[in-house]
């Protein structure tokens, strides 16, 4: 563990999570850092597709269902009509967008990339990034537009995310939750909550930063306070 802190680059400060199956969250506490306990769900390899769609609660299938009829939905190497989308949406976001290119054009090569784009009358309305190893499929990041009357499309995604895991026959991984309301919606598909490790470190500069930020969030760009970006 000594030899893993001191190969990371200078840093103010450190945010990641550990993998469900990670036991290394007791070292990086003697490390120094803070280890806090999040959530993610899981569906593994040796639940069938058929069955993953059985756990899903009957709204949520229907909902799917729908989604479907309305929408196309296509696999893409390409990650800007993601970032054009979050752009459109979010024009505040704070992202780094080239740093997201560059980590989504990496794994592409690698054949460990993908988009999904759903089209509405040929009009994207949702996009989701999916990465992976060789174990594990993440749905990495999604974006939908706020104004879209389609009921159902980041369900539909996430199906689709599912299958594309299945296909590949790894672990889907949701990639966690930001809100309330996510954590409610990922739970309709049915699967248990399984812990995941999160790792912090920062300096006092560092989180007064943090905080200052969560200051703007909260005050400045209120109106988007309800949507759940990634």
């Amino acid at each position: 563990m000594d030899r893993t802190v001191a190969s990371l680059p200078k840093y103010h400060g450190v945010h990641f999570y550990l993998d469900p199956d990670n036991a290394s969250s007791f070292a990086f506490r003697l490390a120094g850092f803070r280890v806090y306990q999040d959530f993610t769900f899981r569906i593994m390899p040796e639940k069938t597709l058929d069955m993953a769609w059985q756990d899903c609660d009957q709204k949520t299938r229907n909902l799917i269902r729908t989604a479907d009829k309305k929408l196309t939905v296509q696999q893409s190497g390409d990650v800007a009509p993601f970032i054009d989308l979050v752009r459109q949406e979010l024009p505040q976001n704070h992202h780094d967008y080239a740093l997201l290119e560059d980590l989504f054009t990496e794994a592409r090569n690698r054949d460990q990339a993908m988009a999904l784009y759903a089209h509405d009358g040929g009009v994207p309305v949702s996009a989701a990034l999916l990465v992976w190893d060789d174990r594990v499929l993440y749905y990495w990041q999604a974006v939908r537009v706020r104004r879209s009357r389609v009921p159902g499309m980041n369900m539909l995604l996430i199906w689709k995310a599912i299958e594309e895991a299945k296909r590949r026959n790894l672990i889907f991984d949701f990639d966690g939750f930001g809100s309330v309301r996510t954590a409610k919606m990922l739970a309709s598909f049915g699967q248990k909550p399984v812990i995941r490790p999160e790792i912090r470190f920062e300096t006092p500069l560092y989180a007064m930063k943090c905080r200052l930020i969560n200051v703007v969030r909260r005050h400045v760009l209120r109106k988007y306070r309800g949507y759940d970006l990634f």
